[in-house]
């Protein structure tokens, strides 16, 4: 797969693979393996310096398809809604805001850049996080993402401001944890929400505004584990929406949807969603995190999974919410299995939403891929 790619780096830019593992889950957790922390880290300058400028992103309905296609969709009848712009029903496929999640992470500019030379994505780079020191990207692990729907994104695309702070840094003892809320409005929104004296203080300091809560189309938070990077104070308070764990199952799944990704996907996923991250294409890049070859976006198997759930919505514009903490990477081609369960409505009545648990793990290993995951639609 992808032999285009099997390119030479320098040996000493190259970390061994180590002991053949049984798993691809093996390598990901050892490519991250650093024994010392790397110190510098003022998370509480990352926390008080609250919302950045934002960054304006378009999208048009030939991307939306092409984020659809690489997600999966397009091989059942009911999803060429996604796929197809002159669809009487099209609409952009209801997770596609979490692409510009990574914005304001370390990650940035590894995933935003396609002119990144190779050698910068396995070096250490200054990442857009306030009070945080150069660091590899390779050290980064996914946690979770959690994403909200108010208004869903124009069947017509346009232009979007995707606004973002870092809520919660916290210390692990052998790396820490971080999480970046982000919000994304139409551009041109008004950013003015809050008060008078806080207004006075942030337009003599110069801060950037938070975002009109009437004008938010979508609430993204993001969770990362930065391996290594640990020694110093955590700052902020830890999300709800992320921490929180759901129960065991206590019966069978009220359905079970298997399907194959596909070896080319990343390559095609990266294209309609902007992650232009190499470690999911190139061979090198992959070996010098310590990893055989190239794996899953997870923001791909998030959003193919995502499929399996709405095919039991009878209307997929009743997305509201969904919930995915990651625990293993998944290899091109792997055959995926859905387990869903049907909670039926929340206790909250005034939130008017159907709650459905699912988890994913691979067919032949039964290693588990998406845990503690849910999906929330109107009733």
């Amino acid at each position: 797969m992808f032999s285009f790619l099997r390119r030479s780096l320098p040996p000493s830019l190259i970390l061994p693979p180590g002991p053949s593992a049984l798993t691809i889950t093996r390598n990901f957790k050892r490519c991250c393996n650093f024994s010392s922390g790397v110190g510098g880290v003022d998370g509480h300058r990352a926390i008080e310096t609250g919302w950045d400028n934002g960054r304006v992103v378009e999208l048009t309905p030939q991307s939306m398809a092409l984020y659809a296609i690489g997600i999966g969709a397009g091989k059942e009848k009911e999803e060429e809604r996604y796929v197809y712009e002159r669809h009487p029903e099209f609409i952009p496929f209801p997770t596609l805001p979490c692409i510009w999640s990574f914005y304001g992470t370390v990650l940035e500019r590894v995933v935003y850049d396609s002119q990144m030379p190779r050698i910068e994505v396995i070096s250490p780079y200054q990442t857009p996080i306030p009070g945080f020191p150069p660091i590899e990207p390779f050290r980064f692990l996914d946690v979770g993402r959690y994403i909200r729907v108010y208004r869903p994104l124009s069947q017509m695309g346009g232009f979007f401001r995707i606004t973002s702070r870092h809520i919660s840094i916290t210390d692990k003892k052998i790396g820490c944890i971080v999480e970046t809320e982000h919000i994304v409005t139409e551009a041109g929104k008004p950013v003015d929400d809050e008060g008078p004296e806080e207004k006075g203080v942030r337009d003599l300091l110069k801060l950037p505004s938070p975002p009109n809560k009437e004008g938010i189309l979508a609430r993204i938070i993001t969770s990362c584990f930065i391996k290594g990077l640990t020694g110093f104070q955590s700052a902020g308070t830890p999300s709800e929406e992320l921490s929180s764990k759901l129960p065991a199952h206590s019966r069978d799944p009220d359905y079970v949807v298997i399907q194959e990704t596909f070896e080319e996907q990343p390559l095609i996923y990266r294209l309609g969603s902007g992650d232009m991250n190499p470690l999911h294409v190139d061979f090198e890049v992959a070996k010098a995190g310590g990893l055989e070859e190239p794996i899953m976006h997870g923001l791909c198997t998030m959003g193919f999974t995502a499929r399996h759930v709405l095919r039991h919505v009878s209307d997929p514009t009743k997305f509201r919410a969904m919930r995915v903490r990651f625990s293993s990477p998944v290899l091109p081609g792997a055959r995926l299995e859905t387990s869903i369960w049907d909670e039926g409505e929340m206790n909250d009545a005034a939130t008017g939403e159907k709650f459905r648990r699912f988890s994913v793990t691979t067919e032949s290993e039964g290693a588990v891929v998406l845990n503690h995951a849910y999906v929330d639609t109107a009733v």
